[in-house]
């Protein structure tokens, strides 16, 4: 009943052209249920909604809009909150400034201490590559020959025999003699040893007691050498050059019978069993045109 009531009384005032101003049109309720129209509510009544109970009329229409007002003065500044609002987004990448000039150089650090010794490789390293062979060194000069002996003089002519002498009275046939040995026959060897720089000990000569073999290196120069089989030989042998005997030729000691260049040389071989070798045998430089580096050529008698 009571809320009919209030109902009327705010429809009568709506009829009966009540009018409060805007700031003020708010209906407010006590406890009691008892209604007030007041510019705002007081501490323990409540704002009524008119519609709330049917009290609000027809939407009228919409009134023309009024001028806008003057901007009101700016309120206080509201208390500063209680904590950091979030973050906000990364703002970009500002451009790289210039770089800084270089700081002075600190000081050295002290030296570490040792460390230990590594272990004992397990072997040598690997031989390295042979190095290049050296250039030849220069020929020597040609040594000067010997001045040629003087022939010696002619011995005199013997008498002629007058004619022939008387012939002799026949003899008694004697006995047949014993017959005669065999001669050994003498073995006549070719020399001829042509070669080119660097080329090995080859052998010019076997008698089967003395060997003579002859080589030329790689400058071009001639070595020969001889050898026996069997020791106390007797080895003898005549030049342009020096002259030189060996009367206890043995095995284990060969010896150098180069010939002089241009040089013609003889020498004569025995040994204790019996045989004989003699050879002639020259060497001349820039022999057959200059074709060969090394030259030795002659003949061997062997008996």
């Amino acid at each position: 009943m009571r809320r009919e009531s209030l109902v009327a009384l705010v429809m009568a005032l709506a009829l009966a052209g009540v009018s409060a101003p805007a700031d003020s049109a708010v209906l407010c309720a006590k406890k009691s249920g008892a209604l007030f129209l007041r510019e705002a509510c007081k501490r323990k009544e409540t704002q009524v909604d008119p519609a709330s109970f049917g009290a609000t009329g027809p939407t009228g229409p919409t009134g023309a809009l009024g001028a806008t007002g003057p901007t009101g003065a700016a309120g206080p500044t509201g208390p500063t909150g209680s904590g950091a609002g979030p973050t906000g987004p990364a703002g970009p990448t500002g451009v790289a400034g210039n770089t800084g000039p270089t700081g002075v150089s600190g000081a050295t650090g002290p030296t570490g201490a040792a460390g230990p010794t590594g272990p004992t490789g397990s072997g040598a390293g690997p031989t390295g590559p042979a190095g290049p062979t050296g250039a030849a060194g220069n020929t020597g000069a040609t040594g000067a020959t010997g001045p040629t002996g003087a022939a010696g003089p002619t011995g005199p002519t013997g008498p002629t025999g007058s004619g022939a002498g008387p012939t002799g009275p026949t003899g008694a046939t004697g006995p047949t003699g014993a017959p005669g040995g065999t001669g050994g026959a003498g073995q006549v060897t070719k020399i001829d040893f042509r070669a080119a720089a660097s080329t090995p000990s080859t052998t010019i000569l076997d008698s089967g007691k003395l060997q003579v073999a002859a080589s030329c290196d790689g400058t071009g120069t001639l070595s020969v050498m001889a050898t026996t089989a069997v020791d106390h030989a007797t080895l003898h042998s005549y030049g342009n050059g020096s002259d030189f005997t060996s009367n206890d030729f043995d095995a284990a000691t060969p010896i150098d019978i180069t010939p002089l260049i241009d040089e013609e040389r003889t020498f004569v071989y025995s040994e204790p069993g019996g045989q004989i070798v003699t050879i002639v045998y020259q060497a001349p430089q820039n022999a057959l045109g200059g074709t060969v580096a090394c030259l030795v050529s002659g003949v061997a008698f062997v008996q």
